[in-house]
C-alpha cells in the first residue's frame, strides 16, 4: 500500500503526548482489564480424535490415520518392494486418501490411474518407484468385494453415487466417556471381546458444543447408503496381520469404533433430513473400514475389510444422548 500506511518509533515523551489528547485517556496506558470470570472450557467444537480416542488431531481437519511420531520411511534398499513396505505416518495416509477422493472408480483408464497417482505422489513428497505398487493396491481395493456374497464393489460405484469426503457438525450436549460406556454397556452393542474390552477403557473428560468430522465416503447401493472410511495404518508385513480378528483388536485398540458410532449418527442425521419417507432399517447399509494395505481382491476375501453396522436402538438412543446429555431410561 504505498503512500497509504506510515509508521512511525514512538519514544516515551510522545507516547505520553498521545495518550494526553483529548480522544484518549490520560496518563500513561497501564490499566489494562483483567479476565476473572473462568471460561468453561469444555465447550468448543471436539471430534472423535479430539476426545482422546486415538491420536490427537485437528479438529479442523479430516482424520488420515496417520500416527503421532510416526516417520515417513524411505523406499531406498528394498529388494522387492510391495505396499506392506510403502511409507507410513500421516504424510503417507494423506497421500493415499488423496488418490481415492479423486479418482472415478468406475471410468479411469490405467494410465490416468497412474498420472492421478504421480500426481499425489509427488505433492506428497514421496518417491515415485511406488507407482506400480499402489496402483496394484488401489486395483485390489476397487475389485474387493465387500459384502461376502453381495458382489458390492467400489469399482462399480459411479460419481453420482457417492459423496467424497462429507463434512459435518452436530450440536453436542455434555457428553463424557462414562455416559456413553454405560450406554454402549445397556445396548449391548458389541459381540466382539475386543471391543467390549475397549467399552471399560473409554474415558474422556466432558465435552459440549458442537462435533465435527469428515467421513471419506458415503455411497448409495440399491437404494441403500453405505459410510466408508480408508485406513493406510501398517499393521505387519503379511496378509495374516490383516485378518478379521487383528482388524477387531485394532478397532478396539485405535477407538474406531467410537469413531464408526459418531460418524454413523452424523449419517443417521443427514438421510433423516432428506429422505421423505427415511428408515434407518431400510436406507442404512453397512460400516466398511478398509485397511488398504491388507485387501487382495479375490472373491469371498475378508482381509483387510472390517464390516460392521450399528443396531437402528443403539443409533436412535445415541441420537438422544447426544440431543439432551441424559441417560435414555
Amino acid at each position: 500500500a504505498p503512500a497509504a500506511v506510515r509508521v512511525d518509533v514512538c519514544d516515551e515523551p510522545h507516547r505520553h503526548a498521545v495518550l494526553a489528547l483529548p480522544t484518549a485517556p490520560p496518563g500513561p496506558l497501564d490499566g489494562a482489564r483483567e479476565q476473572r470470570r473462568p471460561l468453561p472450557r469444555n465447550h468448543r467444537v471436539t471430534s472423535f480424535s479430539a476426545l482422546g480416542a486415538a491420536h490427537a488431531a485437528d479438529v479442523e481437519l479430516p482424520d488420515y490415520d496417520g500416527l503421532s511420531g510416526e516417520r515417513v520411511q524411505p523406499a531406498t534398499g528394498l529388494a522387492t518392494p510391495d505396499i506392506f513396505q510403502f511409507p507410513r505416518g500421516a504424510r503417507a495416509g494423506s497421500c493415499l486418501h488423496a488418490i481415492f477422493e479423486s479418482l472415478d472408480f468406475v471410468r479411469h483408464s490405467a494410465q490416468e490411474l497412474r498420472d492421478l497417482i504421480a500426481e499425489k505422489l509427488a505433492a506428497h513428497a514421496i518417491d515415485g518407484r511406488w507407482n506400480g505398487i499402489v496402483a496394484d493396491m488401489i486395483g485390489r481395493v476397487l475389485d474387493s468385494e465387500l459384502e461376502p456374497g453381495s458382489g458390492l464393489r467400489l469399482r462399480d460405484i459411479d460419481n453420482h453415487s457417492k459423496l467424497v469426503e462429507l463434512g459435518f457438525y452436530y450440536p453436542l450436549a455434555p457428553l463424557s466417556g462414562e455416559r456413553m460406556a454405560r450406554l454402549l454397556r445397556q445396548q449391548a452393542a458389541f459381540a466382539e471381546s475386543a471391543l467390549l474390552r475397549a467399552i471399560d477403557r473409554l474415558s474422556f473428560a466432558e465435552v459440549t458444543g458442537f462435533m465435527r468430522g469428515f467421513i471419506d465416503l458415503v455411497f448409495r447401493s440399491k437404494g441403500r447408503f453405505y459410510l466408508v472410511d480408508y485406513k493406510s495404518n501398517w499393521l505387519g508385513d503379511t496378509q495374516q496381520a490383516y485378518s478379521p480378528d487383528r482388524l477387531s483388536a485394532v478397532m478396539g485398540r485405535d477407538g474406531y469404533y467410537l469413531q464408526y458410532l459418531l460418524y454413523t449418527l452424523a449419517l443417521h442425521r443427514y438421510l433423516r433430513q432428506r429422505i421423505v419417507d427415511y428408515d434407518y432399517d431400510r436406507h442404512v447399509g453397512a460400516v466398511f473400514y478398509l485397511f488398504l494395505r491388507g485387501m487382495d481382491g479375490s472373491a469371498g476375501s475378508a482381509a483387510g475389510i472390517y464390516r460392521t453396522r450399528p443396531d437402528k436402538a443403539l443409533i436412535e438412543v445415541l441420537d438422544r444422548l447426544v440431543e439432551s446429555g441424559k441417560q435414555p431410561q
